[in-house]
C-alpha cells in the first residue's frame, strides 16, 4: 500500500507523483507547464529536480531541458 505523504514532491503546493504524470498522460511534459498547472516549482523550487527527473525517466531523455 502507498502512502500519499511519499508521494508527494511538492510540499508547497501539496503536488503529487501521480498529478505529473497524470498531466504527462496528457501531453503536458515541459517543466513550466506542468508548474502552472499544479503550482509546483513556485515556492521554494527544490521540487524541480524531482519532476525534471519523472520527466526524463518517463520520456527516456539523457538530460531533460526545461
Amino acid at each position: 500500500m502507498t502512502n500519499i505523504k511519499d508521494d508527494v514532491i511538492c510540499y508547497c503546493s501539496g503536488t503529487t507523483k501521480e498529478q505529473v504524470r497524470a498531466l504527462m498522460a496528457q501531453g503536458i511534459n515541459e517543466l513550466d507547464l506542468i508548474s502552472r498547472e499544479t503550482g509546483a516549482c513556485s515556492g521554494c523550487g527544490a521540487c524541480d529536480v524531482t519532476i525534471k527527473a519523472i520527466l526524463t525517466e518517463s520520456l527516456n531523455l539523457p538530460n531533460h531541458r526545461t
